[in-house]
């Protein structure tokens, strides 16, 4: 019986991906190779495969006319059938991983057990060749299982794959959004699954509320996303979101007495009910000290699962925190990043480390003027163990504010209380875009809000004041 419903299931995910692909022809080429266990299936993949590469369209008269001349069960009373078929936009990448999962277990049961057996019950000597090539083979099934495949491709795939891509670009799909229209804009691809951003920056400078604030706008636009928090406690991070999300004064979500107001909780049932409505399925969050790259591989496969979907973008705070990274020498890091990058092209996510900046400047710099401050701009070899990390990034972020270093130095300068407390993301790396761009932010830290600034917009920071004030003497 467990047979039976398993073919039915395996069966009814067929139809909901021919019906897919039907709706959006692109999407056969995502589907590596012929995994359809049905006979109308095989038949239909092998059809819409050869209109597609012959930039035909996938009209009811074209799949006729070429899957008729294959077999005569593709008829419009099939092609009708599976148009009733109803389907998830956002499952794809489950729907296909059911198929590839379906496909290598009846090919483990129906083939590779049974070569298996048949070689090693054999009176001869074992031929150690041909069980190296099930075990291969039983590897294979055991990716397409997990969602994966063979990466080697032909040239003729190659080229399937390049022109679909260029179609996606024409049509502005093959950009992988950030959550920020101003980030958005100032990178190529944006996080692209497969590769790794890094941001970093001094201690308190801003960088878990940049990721916070990213996050917020990718859950807004239901980007699925996982936030490993392995410095930050979860009600840590809960009161920042909060008080972000509701424009709550974060003092506000703490009392001397033990005791909040009343309404700040029915807002956050509010909020929380909303969030139940619309983006329960796209965030998930682990607050955990001991994470090594191989248990977070486990466990970003598991969110992938729960969330129905291949692609997301995992956030690591601070990631070298990661066991992986412990004992903090070069070469450590470098075989701790080489591990993060494999993992990350393994599972297709893409990967943000949020990493700390050395401390050196800081400690061995004491400015005497404001305009001193832009010493402690970070720059890559700020980053420790620069080489290993930036090498491995697709794209580096350097957080810096001038108005938290200006507090520290010169708390009395009247000057400093008034200027903008202004957010600097500078994208130093970012393959394929230029660098070098600085993005500005306006940080509230009292609400732990972000506002994205027009690039026309000149912040008042304390020593153009100051130069202002002393045109104005002259005058």
């Amino acid at each position: 019986m467990g047979r039976v419903v398993s073919l039915l299931s395996s069966q009814i995910v067929e139809q909901q991906i021919l019906h897919f692909c039907f709706e959006y022809p692109e999407k056969i080429l995502e589907i590596k190779d012929n995994y359809f266990l049905s006979t109308e299936g095989r038949i239909l993949y092998d059809t819409l495969l050869d209109l597609y590469r012959n930039n035909a369209s996938f009209s009811d008269e074209n799949i006729i006319s070429s899957g008729g001349q294959r077999s005569e069960c593709i008829t419009f009373e099939l092609l009708s059938a599976i148009k009733k078929v109803e389907y998830d936009y956002r499952a794809w990448n489950h729907y296909r991983t059911i198929l590839q999962s379906s496909y290598a277990k009846d090919r483990i049961q129906s083939k590779i057990l049974k070569d298996a057996l048949s070689i090693s019950t054999l009176k001869s000597e074992l031929d150690v060749a041909k069980m190296q090539d099930i075990v291969y083979e039983l590897q294979e099934c055991v990716n397409l299982a997990r969602g994966q495949g063979s990466e080697v491709k032909t040239l003729k795939e190659m080229f399937d794959s390049y022109q679909n891509t260029l179609s996606k670009r024409a049509s502005g799909s093959a950009f992988y959004d950030t959550g920020c229209v101003l980030l958005n804009s100032a990178l190529s691809t944006g996080f692209s699954p497969g590769e790794i951003t890094t941001i970093f920056g001094s201690t308190s400078i801003g960088k878990s509320i940049y990721s916070l604030y990213l996050i917020n706008r990718m859950v807004n636009k239901h980007i699925p996303c996982f936030y490993v928090s392995l410095e930050m406690s979860e009600t840590s991070t809960m009161d920042r979101w909060m008080a972000s999300r509701l424009r709550i004064p974060f003092k506000s979500l703490y009392n001397k007495n033990g005791m909040v107001d009343e309404s700040i909780i029915e807002r956050v049932k509010i909020e929380r009910e909303k969030f139940e409505k619309t983006n329960s399925n796209t965030f998930c969050f682990l607050d955990d000290t001991r994470v090594s790259s191989a248990s977070l591989e486990k466990m970003i496969n598991q969110v992938k699962m729960k969330m129905h979907t291949n692609y997301m973008v995992v956030f690591v705070d601070l990631a070298t925190m990661l066991e992986d990274f412990e004992d903090g020498t070069p070469a450590i890091y470098e075989h701790a990043m080489n591990n993060l990058h494999r993992m990350t092209k393994r599972t297709g996510i893409h990967l943000v480390l949020v990493v700390q900046a050395v401390q050196k400047t800081l400690e061995n710099h004491r400015p005497t003027t404001i305009e001193g401050l832009k010493v402690f701009r970070p720059m890559l070899s700020s980053i420790k163990n620069s080489g290993a990390i930036a090498e491995r990034s697709r794209q580096v972020l350097a957080v810096y504010r001038e108005h938290y270093y200006a507090s520290k130095f010169f708390p009395d300068d009247p000057l400093v209380q008034e200027e903008d407390d202004i957010m600097e993301i500078s994208i130093l790396k970012c393959s394929n875009d230029q660098v070098g761009r600085r993005l500005n932010y306006l940080h509230d830290g009292g609400l732990f809000r972000l506002y994205p600034m027009p690039e026309d917009y000149i912040p008042q920071t304390a020593a153009m004041m100051r130069e202002e004030q002393l045109e104005d003497d002259e005058i």
